[in-house]
Formats: structure tokens, sequence, C-alpha cells
């Protein structure tokens, strides 16, 4: 699919999400769009409840936008950290951004607070870079 098509349909999806109050979610993933498709993307944001990327992303998305990256707006509420357990045998990186992502709106689903959503999302990523591929095994429980 055209990058084009993909933004108009990102478009009609964060208009159609405001107007029956609904929750949506993006990724910042790819680096050629937030380079290039800046514009784009800052429309989109503007319907964002919430923006899930990593350091690297957050630097590319400030680059774009001339801003130095520790400038980055954080929303009207308080900015918030929160720990991350190390890990100590990192085998593969490829899906662990993904993994947090889903941790985290999986767990925002089921009405989760942000701690535990955070929390699910790092359990999630560090379970994944921790095997050869980006596939979970299903939990016991």
């Amino acid at each position: 699919m055209l990058h084009r098509e993909r933004v108009k349909i990102a478009k009609y999806r964060t208009r159609r999400t405001c107007v029956h109050v609904q929750t949506f979610a993006i990724g910042l993933s790819v680096p050629f769009i937030l380079q290039f498709f800046s514009s784009q993307l800052d429309h989109i944001l503007s319907y964002t409840s919430i923006v899930i990327g990593n350091e690297s992303e957050s630097e590319i998305y400030a680059d774009s936008h001339d801003i130095a990256s520790t400038d980055l707006p954080t929303g009207k509420e308080k900015t918030t950290s929160f720990p991350v357990k190390p890990i100590e045998d990192i085998v593969d990186t490829d899906g662990a951004g993904d993994a947090f992502a889903g941790g985290v709106v999986g767990a925002l689903l089921l009405h989760q607070h942000i701690e535990k959503a955070i929390e699910a999302g790092n359990t999630l990523g560090g379970l994944c870079i921790g095997q050869n591929e980006p596939v979970l095994p299903l939990p016991k429980d």
C-alpha cells in the first residue's frame, strides 16, 4: 500500500476516534516516517492518546522538528519514570518494542493503571530480548 494511503487511513481513524471518544495509540517505530512524513504524523499525533517510542525514535522525531530531544513535550500531566529490571542475557532485540507496546496496550484494555501497564510492557519486552525470535511462549497460568 502506498504510504499516502496509509496516512489517509490513519487520519480518518484519528478523526473517528475523536468523534467517538475512543483511545488512539500509535508507535513511532519507523524512522523514515518520522523523518519524511513529519507534518502528517504531527496531524495524527494531535488526536493521539498514547504515543509509544524508544529513545532513538524520540531523538529522530526531535531532529525532524529542530528541537532538542530533552525538550519534547510531555503533555499536561507530570512525567514519570518507571524502573526497568536489568536483563543479563540479551539475545536479540528484534520485536522487543512491539512486545512492550502490546503489553502496555493489552493491560490498558484490561483497565489496569498505567503503572501496571508499563510493568506488563517491560515484562513482555524483557522476555522477548531473552530469546532468538520475537515469539513469546504462552503463559502457563
